[in-house]
């Protein structure tokens, strides 16, 4: 029989350090996925904040301040409209109210529960991948493979879209040229007293 031990530190039970460890793991998993750090608190788009008044909310002092009145940002899994609050029985006062929802947030939620707000490259192709969930499905480049594109928004232009961007680049013309070089073959005045 092989002696078996395991640290738990004083003062815990070993179900109170085992929930400890779950709790720090699925944190950390969390984390991978982008579901905590700068998304801790579900905000709204720009026009719809706008449209309900374009209230600014700034940081204050959480030891200062009481619960209720910090800014939905600055709450745990904080809700423009409150339901944070809500759920702690408790109201929003201050910085702290919560906004009215207006029909446009309804449009925004449903583009982005579809995928139609994610960001896509300036040269089209797949949207790009925000979190490490997304980037870890993104396939690697292959030299190899003749038919895959380099990066994630690889995108073949036809060739009637490569000569319409040459046309659009900017071109030096003949008369530009010849006064350029006329400009470097013109032997440098000489700098006197009447000159």
């Amino acid at each position: 029989m092989g002696l078996k031990m395991e640290y738990i530190p004083s003062g815990l039970s070993k179900a109170q350090w085992a929930a400890i460890k779950k709790k720090e793991a699925d944190e950390k998993e969390a984390r991978k996925n982008g579901t905590l750090g700068t998304s801790r608190f579900k905000s709204r788009s720009f026009e719809a904040w706008h449209k309900a008044g374009g209230k600014h909310l700034f940081p204050v002092d959480p030891s200062e301040t009481s619960y209720e009145e910090r800014p939905y940002m600055q709450r745990k899994d904080g809700d423009w409209e409150g339901n944070d609050l809500k759920k702690k029985g408790l109201t929003g006062k201050g910085q702290g109210e919560a906004s009215k929802r207006l029909k446009v947030d309804d449009i925004y939620e449903k583009a982005k529960k579809a995928g139609k707000l994610d960001s896509v490259s300036i040269f089209g192709g797949k949207a790009l991948p925000w979190t490490n969930e997304a980037a870890n499905k993104v396939e690697a480049y292959d030299p190899k493979k003749a038919d895959q594109q380099r990066g994630v928004a690889g995108k073949k232009l036809s060739d009637a879209e490569m000569k319409r961007l040459k046309s659009n680049l900017a071109k030096v013309s003949s008369k530009q040229a010849d006064s350029k070089a006329a400009v470097k073959e013109a032997p440098p005045k000489k700098k006197g007293w009447f000159s």
